[in-house]
This record gives C-alpha cells, structure tokens and sequence, in this order.
C-alpha cells in the first residue's frame, strides 16, 4: 500500500512487536511515519512526531516555565488532538517534541483505516504547527 503511494519502508520489529514499518515520502530520506502492531495488541497504531528546531528551540527554551507551560496547554486543547488515542509532549530543557498516535482494527478495511488515521495525524500536526506559529508571533 505504502509502496504504491511512492513512500519508501523500512522494516525494524522490536521485541514485543508483530510488525514494525518505518515510512518515508517520495523523495525523501526521513522516516515521517512509524506503522506498528505489538503482539499484546489488537489494534494497528501509526505515529508520527514533531521536533522544534532551530531557532524555534532556542526561543522555547528562552521563556519562562510559564510561557512554555502555556504553549503546552494550548497544544493539548487543540481539538485535532482529541481524535487521536495517544498525545504526548516532551520537554526535557534541551528538545521540545510532540508525538502522536492513533490506531485502527487490522480487520475490515485497512487501506480505509489507514488513510483515516494518517489523516488525523496529518491534522494534528498541521494544528500542532500553526499553534507553534502563534505562539512565537508575540515573542
């Protein structure tokens, strides 16, 4: 499926795994998505995550706990992320970066699904971005 859309993969299981498929778009190098079922699970997951960068990082990182509190806040209230089944933020003082999941039954239609749930994480993270965007309008 993957194939046919000219992404490219890379299969890397973990233990614990039944599958685990790292995507690239066409004509790129970087894995954008992961596409994995854990065997104690009855459900496909994609996820997908979002690092600052540059001098976005450095801005985030020169505010206050506060500012950067409030920017967390507004990200887990983005309506966008309420569809997805697992929404996390890290902010460990040197990286800022936003990981996202949904999942989908690898019964009835999976190309359906699939789609869907690539959709809602698009979604989210075009939501996660333009929420970054107004956040450093005012800095």
């Amino acid at each position: 499926m993957a194939g046919t859309n000219g992404y490219s993969f890379r299969e890397a299981p973990i233990p614990g795994d039944a599958f685990r498929i790292f995507l690239s778009p066409p004509g790129s190098q970087t894995e954008t998505v992961e596409v994995f079922k854990e065997k104690s699970s009855d459900a496909v997951s994609c996820g997908a995550g979002l690092v600052m960068a540059g001098g976005l990082r450095e801005k985030f990182f020169a505010q206050t706990s506060s500012k950067r509190n409030e920017l967390r806040e507004s990200l887990e209230n983005l309506d966008a992320v309420r569809s997805l089944y697992f929404f996390h933020i890290e902010d460990d003082g040197k990286n800022f970066i936003v990981t996202m999941r949904c999942g989908f039954s690898p019964n009835g239609d999976v190309e359906g699904s699939f789609e869907s749930c690539m959709n809602r994480i698009n979604l989210a993270g075009y939501s996660v971005e333009e929420e970054w965007d107004r956040f450093f309008e005012g800095i």
